[in-house]
């Protein structure tokens, strides 16, 4: 090789390093820029069953506690946005998180499933649609098994037509903080 392909070379490789290097701090700003597009400018943090959990929701939202200790939910907080609706369950007496497709998703057809990581912590995740009042409404739900057996559901239910597609990001944000 002689120099000037060295020299280019070299150029190129530090130029790919500096595209790496970079990359973070542009998914992030992505990212602000994602949550800001669906409403959301700041998280609140919320501690569920005496701080046993912590979850944080957009401060926008209007949150309310609800049942606790009710048949198998030991605990459920409701939220909702303009276009968002959802809730947080946590689950005490299913043998495994296997019967939560049979306890809960039984009578919904269509369902899509995939698993989704974040911070080391996989999640379940199914995918739906449901038809109300003629209008068409998607479901996202997360569960997983927690250390003590316990399965906790978070599930967001959302009109389609009257959302963005960055509205995943939404999602992956409070799941990725949910402790």
């Amino acid at each position: 090789m002689n120099k000037k392909q060295i020299y280019i070379l070299s150029l190129l490789l530090s130029l790919m390093f500096i595209l790496v290097c970079m990359q973070q701090f542009f998914s992030e700003d992505i990212k602000k820029v994602a949550l800001r597009n669906n409403g959301v400018n700041k998280f609140s943090e919320y501690k569920l069953n005496e701080g046993e959990y912590k979850v944080l929701l957009p401060g926008e939202w209007i949150v309310e506690e609800g049942m606790e200790n009710v048949d198998e939910t030991e605990l459920e907080i409701r939220f909702n946005s303009d276009k968002i609706e959802g809730n947080i369950t946590i689950l005490n007496n299913l043998d495994s998180i296997n019967k939560v497709d049979i306890r809960i998703f039984q009578n919904i057809n269509n369902k899509k499933y995939y698993e989704y990581k974040s911070n080391g912590v996989s999640w379940n995740v199914i995918n739906y649609e449901v038809k109300e009042n003629s209008n068409n409404f998607r479901n996202k739900c997360y569960f997983r098994e927690d250390s003590e057996g316990k399965v906790i559901l978070i599930n967001f239910k959302y009109d389609d037509s009257k959302s963005k597609p960055s509205i995943e990001v939404v999602f992956e944000e409070i799941v990725d903080n949910f402790r």
